[in-house]
């Protein structure tokens, strides 16, 4: 990760967001605890700091509000289609953005919502095409 993060230095990459942070939840053919992935977390925020660019923290909602002190920001896919947005709030409470994209509802379905909460929402396309619509 260290090498990757050197070379979005180099490109001059202003954040980065590694996904997948929450690895313990899936099937690692490891036995990764919760206790592994923070700390797992807290070495991935300091590799990206030490080398310039903001931190984002990506799809570990269960862990929130732990991360929120080392990332910068979080970024969320389909929290609003699966009820979990509010769980990102001690991010917004800190101060820190949260983008957020949902596939699978209509902005009618989610940007409420997600507004009052201090989210910049959008709904794309799952196949990332050009095609999207902010709240």
């Amino acid at each position: 990760m260290a090498a990757r993060f050197d070379r979005c230095r180099k490109k001059g990459f202003d954040a980065v967001e590694p996904d997948l942070l929450d690895g313990c939840t899936d099937r690692t053919g490891f036995p990764l605890t919760g206790a592994d992935r923070l700390r797992h977390n807290r070495v991935i925020a300091a590799l990206a700091h030490e080398r310039g660019p903001a931190a984002a923290l990506k799809n570990d909602l269960e862990q929130v509000p732990q991360p929120v002190g080392r990332f910068d920001f979080a970024v969320d896919e389909s929290c609003a289609e699966f009820g979990e947005c509010a769980r990102l709030s001690p991010f917004v409470r800190a101060g820190k953005p949260v983008p957020h994209v949902e596939y699978n509802l209509t902005t009618a379905q989610f940007c409420r919502r997600t507004e009052a909460l201090g989210f910049s929402s959008t709904a794309e396309h799952l196949k990332l095409d050009a095609w999207r619509r902010p709240c």
